[in-house]
């Protein structure tokens, strides 16, 4: 992710109340034809338009582009809380398959639960086209402190 482009995106839509925005700020979510479809401090809401380039064998969402939806549907929501100049990670995430998934199931709405100095604590979920949770994620983000002058100067030398 590039996270300037994606933090500076969410931060707009935040603040500017915008819907129904393209997040093509990274390469995967222009292949991933990512939208962000609502967007508030602690919460957001993305859509993906997927083909079956994304399909494993059995004609189903492979296992791992659901968790690479639910994890950015969550650093977005954890992006959405950020103070100028801070970052954000995974530092871990638990996802939990509860239905097969479709590439017409592209919904995620992720929530920021707590945020704390230097972590926060976020959860996902992705839907189906008529509302059917079809996978969950729980995740731990780090929050990287905006760097000081004296950080900055040490980094250089």
């Amino acid at each position: 992710m590039n996270d300037l482009a994606d933090r500076l995106l969410v931060a707009r839509a935040v603040a500017e109340g915008l819907t129904d925005l393209a997040a093509d700020t990274n390469p995967a979510f222009r292949e991933f034809g990512a939208r962000l479809v609502a967007a508030e401090v602690g919460r957001v809401v993305m859509r993906f338009d997927l083909d079956d380039r994304w399909l494993q064998g059995d004609g189903v969402l492979h296992g791992g582009v659901v968790t690479t939806l639910l994890d950015s549907a969550m650093a977005y929501a954890a992006m959405s809380t950020l103070a100028p100049g801070e970052r954000t990670a995974t530092v871990t995430l638990t996802a939990n398959f509860l239905a097969a998934a479709s590439i017409a199931d592209t919904e995620v709405e992720a929530e920021v639960e707590k945020r704390g100095r230097s972590l926060a604590f976020l959860r996902a979920r992705l839907r189906s086209a008529t509302g059917a949770v079809r996978a969950t994620a729980t995740a731990t983000f780090a929050i990287v402190p905006a760097p000081t002058a004296a950080t900055a100067s040490r980094s250089r030398s």
